[in-house]
């Protein structure tokens, strides 16, 4: 049978599936794109767009239009698929033993950890590091970096201790304000560890720069590190120890993680 006119195949990508699978459940619920539209408060012009694969929809978007057409999630989760676009390849390797990890020491020297990130800090981040990008792509690096964090709310959460250098909370002041507070309170969680390296520690050694080290339980742990151009993994157990060693000091070094509340607190001020 002829594809419609316009009408995407759904074999050429994610966005052209989704745009497929948006059709489809706006059709089972008997509803025109003017009235999906209209219940969503977007334009029909808008809703048209997303059946052709023009536009990619946001979360907000995607979880409303899940909702009217009543599509169980399906819609949802078709959506996933498309934020993957949006992941460079380098970095896909990450998030899979990220995901997989059952716990995590992250060194940051230069901005808040992702798992720590609020989406306004996230969004602030995206745009300084990414000046070229547009507002719909941010926003989707956006999600996926919301999405990652939900390692620890599970069930069995992963277990996050991160030592944060002190420069690091006193930049992007128009976002810092809810920043801190996110902090302090996810630091409350029994398996999130947070602590400052405060200016008066001097030269320590985390100099050459931020990095993670990611437990498994099925591997022997692992060491991540990133470039403007791309990250790496170190594996040989050599290389891990030695990480091993830095983070310690630098544990040690750090503001205990009551202190380091205090401070976070007395930034919130």
């Amino acid at each position: 049978m002829a594809r419609p006119p316009n009408e995407p195949d759904p074999r050429t990508g994610p966005l052209a599936l989704f745009a497929t699978e948006h059709r489809r459940y706006r059709k089972l619920a008997g509803i025109t794109q003017a009235e999906l539209a209209a219940e969503l408060n977007y334009t029909n012009q808008f809703v048209g767009m997303i059946e052709v694969a023009a536009r990619t929809p946001s979360r907000q978007y995607v979880d409303g239009a899940d909702r009217v057409m009543k599509a169980g999630g399906g819609l949802t989760n078709c959506w996933l698929l498309v934020t993957e676009m949006h992941i460079p390849k380098w970095f896909g390797p990450f998030i899979k033993v990220e995901a997989e990890c059952t716990a995590l020491r992250a060194w940051e020297c230069m901005v808040i950890p992702g798992l720590l990130q609020t989406p306004d800090y996230a969004r602030a981040l995206g745009h300084a590091v990414r000046p070229q990008a547009t507002d719909e792509q941010i926003e989707h690096e956006v999600e996926v970096r919301m999405r990652r964090q939900e390692i620890l709310h599970r069930p069995a959460p992963t277990s996050l201790w991160a030592v944060i250098d002190e420069n690091v909370l006193r930049r992007v002041p128009d976002v810092m304000h809810t920043q801190y507070k996110h902090l302090l309170e996810i630091s409350e969680l029994p398996h999130v560890v947070i602590q400052v390296l405060p200016y008066g520690a001097g030269l320590h050694a985390g100099h050459m720069g931020a990095f993670e080290i990611l437990d498994r339980d099925d591997a022997d742990g692992i060491v991540w590190a990133e470039t403007h151009t791309g990250g790496r993994f170190f594996d040989n157990q050599d290389e891990v120890s030695e990480y091993i060693r830095v983070y310690d000091h630098l544990r040690a070094t750090a503001l205990s993680p009551p202190e380091s509340r205090k401070l976070i607190a007395t930034l919130l001020e």
